[in-house]
């Protein structure tokens, strides 16, 4: 059974709760709690049930809509009483008109068939578009500011990017420009990936980051600028 990582963190946050309070009330670890918020793990269905009890929600407001069945409405067409006997002015269908109605019939057949297939390939190129994440490097600049406070000496890559920026993304890509800047990491204790919807400038820089992946040379990790919890690997 899944479960919305977004939707955890947020009742969390709603409850007052830390991830050690909550951990504590499910009885599991704290790193269990941050590996679920970061996507890592997947809670199993007991642990869902205990999180809506601790929560005071149903169940269904965890779970993804996926994996909700929902129940589709029965249509009963029922077929038309035999009129055979009954009184009526109505020619009979000649072998002509049965022709042409065959001909319109397989037209409309067609139509819909083509309009259904157009629809499907632009509901699949745009869930790709909405989906699939593509980066370009606007810019990159040495400072001895560190976000984190962490290290003295600091690169950072700015990252336009487009499609949906995921976990997994924030961590896979930064072994993709890990060896066109290797040479950096002689000079800078740490390397700071930046991404933006709209690449606002060196001067709002840090003030619109909408998360940044982090790479020593030991070390690597992921975070939404506006969350607390970081995933590390």
């Amino acid at each position: 059974m899944g479960y919305e990582r977004e939707k955890l963190i947020e009742l969390r946050k709603k409850s007052g709760l830390t991830q050690k309070e909550l951990a504590d009330a499910l009885h599991v670890s704290a790193s269990s709690v941050s590996k679920w918020e970061c996507g890592t793990a997947v809670p199993d269905v007991f642990i869902l049930e205990s999180m809506a009890g601790i929560f005071q929600i149903p169940l269904a407001d965890i779970i993804e809509k996926e994996d909700m069945i929902e129940e589709q409405d029965i249509i009963i067409i029922e077929k038309p009483e035999d009129t055979e006997g009954d009184w009526h002015t109505e020619e009979p269908e000649t072998k002509g008109t049965r022709k042409r109605k065959k001909v319109g019939e397989g037209k409309a057949i067609w139509c819909v068939t083509g309009v259904c297939l157009a629809l499907l390939v632009i509901g699949i190129i745009l869930y790709q578009n909405n989906s699939t994440f593509r980066g370009k490097v606007v810019d990159e600049f040495s400072s001895s500011f560190s976000i984190e406070g962490e290290y003295e000496n600091v690169y950072y890559i700015a990252v336009e990017y487009t499609g949906k920026l995921r976990i997994e993304t924030g961590l896979n890509y930064p072994e993709d420009l890990r060896e066109r800047y290797e040479s950096q990491l002689n000079e800078a204790d740490a390397i700071y990936i930046c991404y933006f919807k709209k690449y606002p400038g060196r001067d709002d820089f840090f003030e619109s980051i909408n998360a940044y992946s982090v790479f020593t040379k030991n070390q690597k990790y992921f975070s939404f600028a506006k969350e607390e919890e970081i995933c590390y690997e």
